[in-house]
C-alpha cells in the first residue's frame, strides 16, 4: 500500500512519538508498503504565546503545511495525533475526502495534560487559560476523532474516550519498540556516586520536581548525581534549577540538552537507575525502552502503567507527585541488590511482550481492512 505517514514532530527531534513512528514507518516499508513520512520543516514548540494566538497560529500553520503534501495517489493517510497536530485529521479529510484517514491517538487532553489542567480556575489567568486554550483543544481534539474514517488507540483508556466520541471504528493497537535498538546491559554494576537517569522533555507533566524535590532524601542516604537528557520546553528547566537551588542540591545534577538517540542509548546503559516521575502520561516508551535494556525503572502509576507492568517484578511504581515516595523507592532500587537482580532479568522479558513487529503487523492489517472497505463503499473494486 502507498501510505502517507503525517505527523507533527518526526527525528532528529526526539521524543516517544518521533521514535515511534520512525519504527512505525520503518517496520511498514520492511514489509514491502510504501511509506512518505511528512512534518512541517519547523518542529519547534511554540513559546511565549498568547493561548487564542498559539491556536490561530497552528490552524494557519496546519494549511501551509498539509497543502504540500501530495496525498492524490495515496491509499491511506496515517495521522500522528498529538497537540499540534490537532487541525490535522478534519483538514486532510476535507482535502482528500475519497482517501481513508486514520487518527493514531497517542495523547487526550483530559489523560495527557490531566483532569486539574482541564478544570476552570476562577482567576483571570485560569478563566484565560480555560476559554481561549483548553476548550479550543478539546473542540479540535473532538473534531478530529469524528473527522477520520478509523481511529487507533494506544491504550484502552484513551480507546474508551474515543468510542464515547465516536462510537465505532476504533481499534486498541498498543505502542511498540524496536527490542533491537535497545541493547540489554550485561550487568547491573554500580558507580561511585550513583547516576540516576531521567528521561523525556523538560515539562510539568513529566514530573520531574517532584525529583528534585526528593534529592535532599535520597542524598541523606547515598551519594548519587542526577542527569536530565530532555530539551526545556515552557520554561520549566528554570523552575527546576530554582528549585535545586533552593534546596542546595544544583551541583548533584547535570543537564544534556541536545544529545543525539545514540548518545541517549549509552548514557542509559551506563546508569544505575532511571526515573520516570509522570504525573500525566499515557503510553510512555520510555517505560518499555528501558525494560528492555534490563534497567532499573522506578515509575509513577499513572495512565495504566501498572496494566503494563507489576510493582516490584520489572519496575518499582510510586505515587505521583509524592517525592518521599520517589525518594524512598530510588534508594532502595540503588542499595537492594537482590531485588536489583530480579528486575534486570525479567524487565527484558516483559519488554520482548511491545515489540513493535507486533503493533506493525496489527496497523498493517488495519490498513488493508480500512482501505478496502473505503474503496468498496466509494464504488471501486479491488
Amino acid at each position: 500500500m502507498k501510505i502517507a505517514m503525517v505527523t507533527p514532530v518526526y527525528p532528529p527531534h526526539m521524543g516517544g512519538i518521533e521514535i515511534f513512528t520512525e519504527s512505525l514507518s520503518r517496520g511498514l516499508q520492511e514489509r514491502g508498503d510504501v511509506v512518505t513520512v511528512y512534518h512541517p520543516a519547523n518542529m519547534d514548540v511554540e513559546r511565549n504565546n498568547l493561548p487564542v494566538i498559539k491556536h490561530i497560529l497552528n490552524f494557519f500553520r496546519a494549511v501551509s503545511f498539509l497543502k504540500t503534501i501530495p496525498c492524490g495517489n495515496v491509499d491511506i493517510i496515517h495521522v500522528q495525533q498529538t497537540e499540534p497536530s490537532l487541525w490535522y485529521p478534519f483538514l486532510l479529510k476535507r482535502m482528500y475526502p475519497d482517501i481513508p484517514v486514520i487518527v493514531h491517538c497517542h495523547t487526550l487532553m483530559i489523560t495527557d495534560s490531566g483532569k486539574e489542567y482541564c478544570k476552570l480556575h476562577f482567576t483571570l489567568k485560569g478563566i484565560a487559560r480555560y476559554l481561549f486554550m483548553v476548550l479550543p483543544a478539546e473542540f479540535l481534539e473532538k473534531k478530529s476523532i469524528r473527522s477520520a474514517d478509523h481511529v487507533i488507540a494506544v491504550t484502552p483508556e484513551v480507546a474508551d474516550i474515543c468510542r464515547s466520541i465516536r462510537n465505532s471504528q476504533v481499534s486498541l493497537v498498543l505502542n511498540g519498540i524496536h527490542i533491537e535498538d535497545f541493547p540489554l546491559r550485561t550487568n547491573i554494576e554500580t558507580h561511585k556516586p550513583f547516576r540516576i537517569f531521567c528521561p523525556g522533555r523538560l515539562i510539568a507533566e513529566k514530573g520531574w520536581i517532584y525529583l528534585v524535590e526528593a534529592l535532599p532524601k535520597i542524598l541523606s542516604e547515598i551519594d548519587a548525581e542526577v542527569i536530565f537528557s530532555g530539551s526545556d520546553a515552557e520554561g520549566y528547566k528554570s523552575v527546576m534549577m530554582k528549585c535545586s537551588g533552593e534546596l542546595g542540591v544544583s551541583d548533584r545534577i547535570q543537564y544534556l540538552d541536545g544529545a543525539d538517540f545514540p548518545a541517549l542509548i549509552k548514557c542509559q546503559s551506563e546508569c544505575d537507575l532511571v526515573v520516570i516521575p509522570w504525573v500525566a502520561e499515557m503510553f510512555g516508551l520510555s517505560v518499555f525502552e528501558n525494560l528492555a535494556m534490563g534497567n532499573i525503572i522506578v515509575c509513577t502509576d499513572v495512565g495504566g502503567i501498572s496494566r503494563f507492568v507489576r510493582d516490584r517484578d520489572a519496575v518499582l511504581l510510586v505515587e505521583p507527585a509524592n517525592p518521599d515516595q520517589l525518594a524512598s523507592a530510588v534508594v532502595e532500587g540503588l542499595k537492594n541488590i537482590s531485588l536489583r537482580d530480579h528486575i534486570h532479568r525479567t524487565a527484558p522479558e516483559r519488554a520482548k511482550e511491545y515489540d513493535i513487529r507486533r503493533t506493525v503487523d496489527q496497523i498493517r492489517k488495519l490498513h488493508r481492512e480500512i482501505g478496502l472497505g473505503i474503496r468498496q463503499n466509494n464504488g471501486f473494486n479491488e
